[in-house]
C-alpha cells in the first residue's frame, strides 16, 4: 500500500509477505512429527502419538536427556486427512547441564554488580542435593534506591549455576535525628497528594511544635460509612518529611432514634453509599446481649414490637457492603491519634 499527500507526491510503498497455504474447509488431523536442530523434511521427523481430529492432543516423552548443552531448537508439525503436512512450529530452548544427581559445595551472593562465577562473596551453606544458605547480608551499608541482589550455586562437578536475581529498595531510614525537632505534620484520606499537600495539622496536644517527640489528637465529623485508609507524615526543622504512617479504619452507620405516633420506635441512619444491606440488633441493656431482629435494604425500621411498660431498648446497625475501599479524602481534620519521633 502507498499514500499520496497534498503535493500529489506518492509515498514509498509498505511491503507484506503473506502465504496461502490451502483451503479453509475443516479437516482433521491424522498425523504429528518431531525434530530437533535440523529440519528432516516433512514426513521426515520422529512421530508422535496423537488423539485424531480437528483438535489433536500430542502425547511425547522427549529425548532431551540425551541432548547436548547448548542452544537448541523443538519443531513440531501436523498432516490432516488431506495428506498436507502444515509448517513446523518452533521453539527454541537450552540445555544447562545434564541431568544427574549433583551435589551443591558452595554458594555465593552479589550485590548490584555481577563479578563472575566464584567472584561473589561466599555463602555458609549445608552441603547436599538439597542445600540450606545461611547468610546476614550487608544491606545496612547499601545506599538508599534500587538494587539487585543475586546468588548461585557450584556444584561436585565444580560448575556453577546461573544466577538467581531479585531486585529489592532500600528507603530512608527511621531513626531520633540529634539536634533536630518536628515542626508540622500533614494527613491525608484514602489519596495521597504528595509531600506538603496533605490537610495540615495546627498544633500538638502540647500546644508548640518544639519537640523530637510531639503527640497529636484530632478529629473530623461526616466521614462516609466503609473502609478507608488514614495516612500521617511529619515534618522536621531541616524541611524533610517522614515516611507515611498509614492505618485503616472502618466507619459504621450513624443511628437516630424517634418514636411514631403509635409510640414505637423509629430507627434512622446514614451509612456508606455502596451499603447494600443493613442487620439490625436489639438487646435491653447496653451489655447485651443482641438478638439480631431484621435485615433491610432501607436506612430506616420501625420496630412493631410493642415494648413493656419501663423498659429500655439497646439498638446496634451493622452493614453489607460492596467490595472495596470508600473513595473519600478529608479536606482538613482527620479522626487520628498518634506519636512520631523526628526523622532522618
Amino acid at each position: 500500500s502507498r499514500f499520496k499527500d497534498d503535493r500529489d507526491i506518492w509515498s514509498s510503498s509498505e511491503v507484506r509477505l503473506f502465504y496461502v497455504l490451502g483451503s479453509n474447509f475443516a479437516t482433521d488431523i491424522v498425523e504429528a512429527e518431531y525434530w530437533l536442530d535440523t529440519d528432516p523434511g516433512a514426513g521426515g521427523g520422529t512421530a508422535l502419538t496423537i488423539t485424531q481430529g480437528a483438535n489433536p492432543v500430542a502425547i511425547a516423552s522427549l529425548p532431551f536427556e540425551s541432548v547436548p548443552i547448548g542452544l537448541h531448537s523443538l519443531g513440531i508439525r501436523f498432516k490432516d486427512d488431506r495428506d498436507i503436512w502444515s509448517s513446523s512450529e518452533v521453539r527454541l530452548f537450552y540445555v544447562i547441564g545434564n541431568n544427574s544427581a549433583t551435589d551443591i559445595v558452595e554458594a555465593e551472593y552479589w550485590l548490584d554488580t555481577d563479578p563472575g562465577a566464584g567472584g561473589g562473596t561466599a555463602l555458609t551453606i549445608t552441603q547436599g542435593a538439597n542445600p540450606v544458605a545461611i547468610a546476614s547480608l550487608p544491606f545496612e551499608s547499601a545506599p538508599i534506591g534500587l538494587h539487585s541482589l543475586g546468588i548461585r550455586f557450584k556444584d561436585d562437578r565444580e560448575i556453577w549455576s546461573s544466577s538467581e536475581v531479585r531486585l529489592f529498595y532500600v528507603v530512608n531510614p527511621i531513626y531520633m535525628a540529634a539536634g533536630h525537632i518536628i515542626t508540622g505534620a500533614e494527613y491525608f484520606i484514602n489519596y495521597d497528594p504528595g509531600e506538603g499537600y496533605g490537610a495540615p495539622i495546627a498544633l500538638p496536644t502540647d500546644g508548640n511544635w518544639d519537640s523530637a517527640f510531639e503527640t497529636i489528637t484530632d478529629s473530623v465529623s461526616n466521614i462516609p460509612g466503609g473502609k478507608h485508609w488514614l495516612g500521617v507524615r511529619f515534618l522536621d526543622d531541616r524541611g524533610i518529611w517522614s515516611n507515611v504512617l498509614i492505618d485503616s479504619f472502618t466507619v459504621t452507620p450513624i443511628l437516630t432514634i424517634t418514636v411514631n405516633s403509635s409510640h414505637l420506635p423509629v430507627l434512622y441512619w446514614e451509612s456508606a453509599d455502596n451499603a447494600t444491606e443493613f442487620q439490625i440488633f436489639r438487646a435491653t441493656n447496653l451489655s447485651g446481649p443482641f438478638t439480631q431482629i431484621a435485615v433491610t435494604t432501607d436506612s430506616t425500621f420501625t420496630d412493631n414490637e410493642n415494648p413493656a411498660a419501663g423498659e429500655k431498648r439497646y439498638y446496634q446497625i451493622t452493614e453489607t457492603v460492596a467490595p472495596g475501599m470508600a473513595g473519600f479524602r478529608l479536606p482538613n481534620r482527620s479522626v487520628r491519634s498518634t506519636s512520631k519521633r523526628a526523622t532522618n
